[in-house]
């Protein structure tokens, strides 16, 4: 029960970084182009359960949004991201996007090639906080961590 309430405590939480972060850009989640990525419960241990994945309704969130989505999680099927009404892509590098969202800890997030990743101004929304804010910065990326001080 109390990890329940955790859990969705922290969905909540993902739900208002979205929202900040885009709001400090200047930025609307309507007709945004992101990508999702990680939509298991857990990324490490890899495993393919979706199954009360905090995802499922923080992808629901940008999607009631109005947000162009696309979404990659190693472990999970094309098929099951799809039919969270999300486009899966099995190269994120093909495309640019407006804002990339992480949603699990996999470890091949975290060494992500975010040039590639960027049309202009990229934000990345990170439920993990798995990469440097400062190094970020340094790259013109706007950079927002469950758990980071917004102030706002």
């Amino acid at each position: 029960l109390d990890s329940r309430i955790i859990n969705d405590s922290m969905i909540e939480d993902t739900k208002h970084l979205i929202y900040t972060s885009f709001k400090k850009t200047d930025r609307t989640i309507a007709n945004s182009k992101i990508l999702i990525l990680g939509f298991a419960f857990k990324g490490f241990p890899n495993t393919d359960d979706i199954r009360f994945s905090p995802s499922i309704p923080i992808v629901n969130y940008v999607r009631e949004k109005g947000a162009d989505l696309y979404g990659f999680d190693p472990v999970v099927s094309s098929k099951t991201i799809e039919s969270l009404g999300i486009q899966s892509t099995n190269d994120i590098y093909e495309q640019k996007y407006d804002c990339v969202i992480i949603l699990n800890n996999n470890p091949k997030f975290k060494n992500l090639d975010f040039d590639k990743l960027r049309k202009e101004k990229l934000t990345i929304i990170d439920g993990w906080y798995m990469y440097d804010v400062k190094t970020l910065s340094k790259l013109g990326i706007n950079y927002f961590a469950l758990g980071m001080a917004l102030n706002s």
